[in-house]
């Protein structure tokens, strides 16, 4: 959802996620800057698409990393993922 005015004064968030969209390319970037790992949910898509990992900056995830649809995934702690569709 998107946010409102008071969910950016919320000290208690700590995770935030934005799509990117430009011609056919779609970027997911999710930030967790929590002390610990979070469970995310990745956006459905169609049945032939997927989420690959672009990259990591824990380095805790296998580089190649193909996520599916709407899977529940674990953002490690202060870290930044980028995925996109594949």
């Amino acid at each position: 959802k998107e946010f409102s005015s008071s969910d950016w004064q919320d000290s208690n968030r700590h995770h935030l996620s934005y799509l990117v969209h430009q011609n056919d390319e779609f970027l997911l970037v999710i930030f967790n800057a929590h002390h610990q790992p979070v469970e995310w949910i990745l956006p459905k898509l169609p049945s032939e698409m997927n989420w690959q990992l672009l990259f990591d900056t824990s380095d805790r995830l296998d580089k190649n990393s193909v996520f599916a649809s709407g899977q529940k995934i674990t953002i490690p702690s202060w870290s930044v993922i980028a995925v996109k569709i594949s």
